[in-house]
């Protein structure tokens, strides 16, 4: 399933891509929708998925991201598992939380154990699809509309916050709406913000509920408004990066699911 980035880190040949591989990897990435005014810093990007994630991952760590995946509900696309394991390793996060569980949380917590972290892992979440009793150090059964500034009071920074997109029905995204606009300008400078679920594509998130399209506007206008410290990673550089010409990984995704993971460090939003 992951034979091309194995070849990749390995240094072996992964094979002629076919012309219609070579044209789709030259093709230009896709954007953001109106990234106007966000300095989204490509180039650092790349150098960020070369130098740090990529040397964490290893025919091993592949091998058991794969069957973590295939073991957890949910729609977690692999290379957003690899970048999400990798991440723990290069910034050594203090604490690792995140609105939601699933795949996500078994590669955090694998990536926890990995590389000696010694921070908590938390999650908020009403209806946890695993179950999380000797995952997390802390689960709060509660829907993001629930959670109160005192519940991200605790950051500091260098530590991380997983953000689930939305994924779900209208009180998930109303959640993701609070979540947006009361909690995170509170997050103080410093902290990895990890959002999952990020579209890129024109037209990806038409479909979603009014109270889910508003907080993702809320989002883009925060990040457009007070630009984050670091961007370390989109879809398209991600795909760029850990997928082959051929497109041998995001063939193992399951159907319908493509890479959706932003990563940034925060600057201080609460001015905003």
């Amino acid at each position: 399933m992951l034979k091309w980035l194995l070849d990749k880190i390995s240094g072996r040949e992964a094979g002629p891509p076919s012309p219609q591989a070579e044209a789709e990897h030259s093709a230009p990435p896709v954007r953001t929708p109106d990234p106007t005014g966000i300095h989204w810093r490509e180039a650092d990007q790349e150098r960020f998925l070369r130098e740090a994630v990529l040397p964490r991952l290893n025919e091993a760590v592949l091998r058991d991201l794969t069957a973590l995946l295939a073991s957890a509900p949910g729609r977690l696309h692999p290379l957003d598992a690899a970048v999400l394991y990798a991440m723990a390793g290069a910034f050594e996060p203090t604490r690792l939380m995140e609105t939601g569980s699933g795949g996500s949380t078994l590669v955090l917590n694998k990536a926890r154990h990995d590389f000696h972290l010694p921070g908590e892992l938390i999650s908020t979440d009403p209806g946890p699809a695993i179950d999380l009793t000797e995952i997390v150090d802390a689960h709060a059964a509660k829907g993001a509309a629930s959670l109160h500034p005192e519940d991200f009071a605790i950051f500091q920074r260098g530590e991380f916050l997983l953000l689930h997109l939305f994924s779900g029905d209208g009180e998930a995204a109303a959640g993701l709406r609070h979540v947006v606009e009361e909690l995170l300008p509170e997050l103080p400078e410093g902290v990895l913000l990890g959002v999952l679920g990020w579209p890129e594509e024109a037209g990806q998130a038409d479909s979603w509920p009014e109270e889910a399209r508003h907080a993702l506007a809320v989002l883009l206008n925060l990040l457009r408004a007070h630009p984050p410290l670091d961007v370390y990673t989109s879809p398209s550089a991600t795909k760029r990066v850990l997928s082959g010409p051929a497109g041998v990984l995001a063939d193992t995704a399951p159907s319908g699911t493509r890479p959706g993971l932003l990563l940034v460090r925060l600057s201080a939003l609460s001015s905003v």
